[in-house]
């Protein structure tokens, strides 16, 4: 490879960080996926229940965000089906439990999608083994992911894996040899924080002098985030972290009026970022105008309002290129 070639490292949940993914997939970068392990709903869920596999919606989010378009990877494995047996499983988190059922191994399994639709860049989930996201309110104690998600939740509520599980070292070794550290656009306490609460994970991008980007969430939701601005999730970030953070990219794009109220449906609230004077964070119109449409028999409710990929990629380029 060559010697000016960098390594990006892109941490977060499935949605947001195929996003980012697909930002950058044009450059001329090598990029290397670490998706949170920790999902426990829609079709994902049921998968882990039934067959005891690990998750792998996040990572099938990765692979076709990284996949060669010609191998029609994007429309096989997003089918989801809406009757029978099948009804709201997808394509792609059904191959991967049959590959890892074949092959008693996740890495292997995505190993074997990865080839089989020709990805460029590579996919290390955060850790291989089993564990359960915990949050801990006072004397109530609320498990699973998708359960969390649902719940309204403190400023101070204390999250823990259970059990504490090893960092996959495909992960760790990818950022120790990273030049830039992206964390995506996610759920906050459903897809950063579980992706992170890994101790290697955590460890390494504390170790690691690459240069680290916050990707700001568009919007807040009511029941995890209402009233954070742009300072907020970054403090939230460094506190999670331990160290600091060098750039925080947030939007500036906000419509007003009727043409806001499709965006801030469902109690979401766009994010704000009044008085921002550090040059640390960059301002840019990042807003799709257009809403993402959730695919019928999805069992899932997912965020529809989406950064505009395009505006995404050049800004992080013109990071890496003075970093």
């Amino acid at each position: 490879m060559a010697k000016n070639i960098k390594n990006i490292v892109v941490i977060g949940g499935g949605t947001g960080t195929a996003l980012v993914l697909r930002a950058l997939r044009k450059y001329p970068l090598h990029l290397t996926a670490l998706p949170a392990m920790m999902d426990d709903g829609g079709s994902t869920g049921i998968l882990r229940r039934e067959l005891g596999v690990l998750p792998a919606g996040d990572v099938r989010q990765c692979i076709i965000a990284l996949a060669d378009q010609k191998t029609g990877a994007e429309r096989l494995l997003k089918y989801r089906f809406t009757k029978g047996t099948l009804a709201g499983h997808n394509v792609g988190n059904i191959l991967l439990a049959a590959l890892e059922k074949e092959h008693a191994s996740f890495e292997k399994a995505l190993l074997h999608a990865c080839t089989l639709f020709h990805t460029r860049g590579m996919i290390h989930p955060t850790t291989l083994q089993k564990a359960t996201l915990i949050a801990r309110i006072g004397k109530k104690t609320i498990r699973g992911q998708s359960t969390i998600h649902k719940e309204t939740l403190p400023l101070h509520v204390r999250l823990e894996l259970d059990p504490l599980p090893r960092a996959n070292p495909q992960a760790e070794r990818a950022i120790r040899n990273a030049n830039a550290i992206i964390f995506a656009p996610s759920d906050w306490y459903s897809s950063i924080v579980p992706a992170l609460l890994v101790p290697g994970i955590q460890k390494n991008i504390k170790k690691s002098s690459a240069v680290k980007i916050h990707v700001c969430n568009l919007v807040t939701t009511k029941n995890h985030t209402a009233g954070w601005n742009v300072a907020t999730f970054r403090q939230k970030l460094e506190e999670l972290l331990r160290c600091n953070i060098d750039y925080t990219i947030y939007n500036t794009k906000v419509p007003k009026g009727a043409h806001a109220a499709p965006f801030v449906a469902n109690d979401r609230a766009f994010v704000k970022f009044d008085g921002i004077k550090n040059t640390s964070y960059i301002p840019k119109r990042l807003l799709l105008n257009s809403l993402h449409n959730t695919k019928k028999g999805d069992l899932l409710e997912r965020n529809p309002v989406r950064h505009n990929e395009r505006v995404l990629g050049r800004t992080l380029m013109q990071i890496f290129e003075k970093s």
